[in-house]
């Protein structure tokens, strides 16, 4: 899964359907982990079996890719525009990824989950105040 997916907006009439839900923004990153995950099964069962004794490599490779998946949403919603198509988040997504080469600086991709969060909150309150996010 790309993260590229993650670059067309919705069309306004689909984003008032689903901002109405209440924590849209959660309720999507969770779906959208969990299908990540779903999808992975077959190859961490296979890792797990042939190397048992690195499972925590398991749990940290999924928390990091479902970080990044969460980061990619989160900044998908707060870039967002009504009229707008498309959102070009490979800028920030390929910093983030590079960060997680440098250890000290691994830990932004967290602060950048939070941030990505509360901005594509402010933003979908901005365009629908009426919904409960």
């Amino acid at each position: 899964i790309t993260i590229s997916f993650y670059d067309e907006l919705e069309h306004r009439m689909l984003m008032e359907a689903n901002a109405l839900r209440p924590n849209f923004l959660l309720r999507k990153w969770l779906k959208h982990g969990l299908f990540f995950i779903l999808l992975f099964t077959p190859h961490l069962l296979l890792f797990l079996l042939f190397h048992r004794q690195l499972w925590y490599l398991i749990v940290v490779l999924l928390l990091i890719c479902v970080t990044f998946l969460g980061c990619a949403i989160f900044y998908k919603y707060s870039a967002y525009l009504p009229r707008r198509q498309t959102v070009n988040n490979q800028t920030p997504m390929a910093l983030l990824f590079v960060a997680l080469i440098i250890p000290f600086i691994a830990p932004a991709i967290f602060v950048a989950l939070i941030v990505f969060y509360r901005k594509a909150k402010r933003r979908l309150n901005y365009f629908f105040p009426y919904a409960h996010h």
